[in-house]
């Protein structure tokens, strides 16, 4: 029999998107807090016993890429994945994971894909940036600096 599972904070302005997400996060056995503003995400990553924190990038007021480095520097065994709605090429996604960022996953992705990086993310809890495992389009990213970092070149995105 498996153990707890893991508390996640989701953060998202969006209330219908937030509500949804944390049902969802909670059928699959993920107890869930749910924040509506970076101010209320850091109350909460403060106050609370937190595994992993999903983060909305296009927050109002704070953008969820300010809160990232504060995140990473507070809460550095707590992996934060970027869930989002808005497109971003491979070199952006290259940059999040640089900022700190464990996983990045669109919204439009199958549900599963957001459940395979949560799980992902957890077991790797946190890793140091240079062994950050990209998820979603960030897995072209991981595998490009794996075959760059291996063949001695220099990297490309």
């Amino acid at each position: 029999m498996a153990g707890p599972k893991a508390t996640i904070l989701y953060v998202d302005d969006d209330a219908q998107v937030r509500t949804t997400l944390a049902e969802v996060l909670s059928y699959n056995e993920y107890p869930t807090v749910v924040a509506a503003t970076a101010e209320a995400a850091l109350r909460c990553s403060n106050r609370q016993e937190i595994s992993l924190i999903l983060l909305d990038i296009n927050l109002s007021g704070e953008n969820g890429l300010v809160l990232l480095p504060y995140l990473r520097v507070n809460r550095p065994d707590v992996p934060v994945i970027l869930y989002t709605g808005l497109d971003h090429d491979e070199q952006q996604v290259a940059g999040f994971f640089e900022r700190g960022a464990s996983g990045y996953v669109r919204k439009a992705e199958p549900m599963q894909e957001l459940l395979e990086v949560i799980r992902i993310a957890l077991i790797s809890r946190a890793p140091k940036p240079q062994e950050q495992p990209a998820i979603g389009l960030g897995r072209r990213v991981q595998r490009q600096r794996q075959a760059a970092g291996n063949s001695g070149g220099k990297e490309r995105f």
